[in-house]
């Protein structure tokens, strides 16, 4: 799409929508995108979904319009009163039929001896008490490996990547295990033994117990936000979110945290602001589920990408496309290209350009009058290219 050629009306945008930058997380890797700005160059480089009061997330299980006030990622979450309490209590402490332990300073139940090839034993913890139906009396465990556990322990910023969650006595030993909760990064791992890097997983499993003929489903009985599955949807006003799978142990009465909906178990999400981009125009945001023995980071996964995410975007304004989309992988600092704007004359530096697929409106810094953004973002939106062959990488032009 070729630049605007003559100015349009600034559009008159809600008073309430504020654009975030978003900490996504996937599986391989954590890069930067936003969820309600995304950059795109050669079509203009700035635009912003705002989701109308109808959109098809907007919608109750029963088919029926959600009531919403304004088009932020969670509806209007600033401005929820009490709601938005995170001091209150944000994980049951009893959902279904376990009663659960919160983790990170608790004592292990279980070490087993040493992994053969890593020289480090894997640590058992009670993470609840199941108290009704085929396993009552028995404990849920996780298993995790020392060295990974000890790092994990240091701080609240460290993460917890590679465990599982499986049954057990009360001494930590396995009585029944279920793959969908068995966690590791590479996801090949479970289905082949031969990938290289594979070898912890299948030692792990096999110093626990984990066998095939103790192998059987738990879904009925752990949580479904527990299994090691990319996505979920909320509760309340129906966001789609990535998960993770790193445990954290950030704590719900930290600063700066708020909440905004919950999943379908009942364990609150909350948003988090990084205090030191609360002032700007694009302020960094992370969202996490809090489960009853640790936080997980997650994102909100845009609703009018395909399955390689890519926009599915029609636009009305331009004539014809110049350039590819630029996603910068590892690509940093592009958020403070909008700090030259006002953050109380946004709305007036914009224009409305394309819809997405579901009919909603798309917007974009004007580039008329906004030339230096799209300068600092072809700047910092370069893709790195690594050549495996050389073993050296460089930015793209």
């Amino acid at each position: 799409m070729e630049p605007v050629e003559n100015p349009q009306t600034p559009v008159q945008l809600p008073e309430s929508s504020q654009p975030e930058v978003v900490v996504r997380y996937t599986p391989q890797r954590s890069v930067w995108i936003s969820v309600v700005v995304l950059i795109l160059l050669g079509a203009g480089g700035f635009w912003w979904q705002v989701k109308n009061n109808q959109s098809n997330s907007d919608r109750n299980p029963d088919g029926s319009i959600a009531s919403k006030q304004n088009s932020g990622l969670f509806g209007n979450d600033d401005e929820q009163g009490n709601e938005n309490d995170a001091s209150s209590d944000v994980s049951p402490l009893k959902a279904g039929a376990v009663a659960w332990n919160t983790i990170g300073d608790s004592e292990p139940v279980r070490t087993t001896e040493p992994l053969n090839f890593y020289n480090v034993p894997v640590q058992v913890f009670k993470v609840g008490d199941i108290q009704e139906g085929e396993y009552r009396g028995k404990i849920l465990a996780l298993g995790v490996a020392k060295d990974a556990y000890d790092f994990f322990r240091l701080d609240e910023g460290q993460q917890l990547s590679e465990y599982v969650f499986f049954v057990a006595e009360s001494d930590g030993v396995a009585v029944a295990w279920d793959p969908t909760f068995v966690h590791y990064p590479d996801a090949r791992c479970p289905n082949s033994s031969s990938v290289q890097g594979c070898q912890k997983y299948y030692e792990i499993n096999e110093k626990l117990g984990l066998t095939d003929n103790n192998q059987v489903s738990l879904v009925t009985l752990i949580p479904p936000e527990f299994k090691n599955e990319l996505f979920l949807t909320t509760s309340e006003k129906r966001v789609r979110l990535g998960l993770s799978g790193y445990l954290t142990r950030l704590k719900a009465s930290a600063d700066g945290l708020l909440r905004v909906d919950q999943s379908q178990s009942g364990f609150q999400i909350l948003k988090k602001v990084d205090p030191q981009s609360s002032e700007r125009i694009l302020p960094v945001v992370s969202y996490f589920i809090f489960l009853p023995i640790a936080s997980m980071p997650v994102a909100v996964e845009p609703d009018f990408v395909d399955e390689n995410y890519v926009p599915q975007i029609t636009w009305t304004l331009g004539e014809k496309s110049s350039a590819s989309y630029r996603f910068g992988v590892y690509a940093y600092g592009w958020e403070d290209c909008y700090d030259g704007i006002p953050q109380n004359q946004l709305r007036l530096h914009l224009i409305q350009t394309g819809v997405t697929k579901s009919g909603t409106a798309v917007y974009e810094a004007n580039p008329k009058t906004e030339q230096g953004v799209y300068r600092c973002l072809h700047e910092k939106t370069k893709r790195y290219v690594y050549n495996p062959i050389t073993d050296e990488g460089a930015y793209e032009q």
